[in-house]
């Protein structure tokens, strides 16, 4: 992802919503806790996405015809984010 950003730029789904996301940065391993891939959480200040290694810390999220925000203002609009798993396809 980081070799993509900003350009052409990364993205990912949330439910039927396309996300672009901004820079990320990759949680020092002290501070990692264990989250599977494309699992979120949202702490205060941050938010955290699982990966195949250790998670990383987005920097920003664009929703579909909406400005770029920092990812903790995103998160605090979308209702019951922590422990959802973004690019998961939505059910039928």
């Amino acid at each position: 992802m980081r070799a993509c950003t900003p350009a052409p730029g990364a993205w990912t789904t949330l439910g039927t919503d396309r996300l672009k996301l901004g820079p990320v940065q990759p949680v020092e391993a002290a501070d990692a806790e264990a989250l599977a891939a494309g699992c979120v959480r949202v702490g205060r200040r941050d938010v955290l996405v699982g990966t195949a290694t250790r998670p990383v810390r987005l920097g920003t999220v664009q929703g579909p015809g909406r400005k770029p925000v920092a990812a903790a203002d995103w998160a605090r609009g979308v209702r019951d984010l922590d422990g959802r798993v973004l690019g998961e396809p939505v059910p039928a």
